[in-house]
């Protein structure tokens, strides 16, 4: 696989998203860093949402070998599997579900917030998400 996919209902959000869209609130990130930040909600989230109709996002030449290692992590973390290092169809489906969960979820967020406090409620999230791990992290 040469290509990363998103659902085709979700590629019109991952550009016109108040967050990660192009538009005023942008954080002038591409469609790779969009990918991995949607993959790490839905992988927090820890649920993968298969895609029903695949659309292009990017293409997989675009991820640099830090990148790969993140993918590669989410997808032994998510099936415990050491075989699953080696193939590499498969963990880019399992982070294409995972990012599917999580453009879902930023969506949502979107939906429910006001455009005048839109990111003060993502910030929220993004920190009780911090302290969630911290707390963790302390146990």
């Amino acid at each position: 696989m040469d290509r990363v996919y998103v659902d085709d209902e979700t590629l019109f959000f991952y550009n016109s998203s108040r967050l990660i869209g192009d538009n005023d609130f942008n954080l002038n990130v591409g469609h790779k860093e969009k990918f991995i930040l949607a993959m790490a909600f839905g992988f927090k989230l820890g649920h993968r949402t298969p895609l029903k109709k695949e659309k292009e996002l990017t293409l997989l030449k675009y991820f640099n070998s830090k990148d790969m290692s993140l993918l590669y992590a989410v997808a032994y973390a998510s099936t415990k599997d050491e075989n699953i290092l080696n193939n590499e169809d498969e963990i880019i489906r399992i982070c294409q579900e995972y990012a599917n969960t999580g453009i879902h979820f930023i969506n949502n967020l979107e939906m429910m917030s006001s455009s005048e406090n839109f990111l003060l409620e993502f910030e929220k999230v993004i920190n009780d998400q911090i302290r969630y791990i911290k707390r963790d992290d302390n146990e």
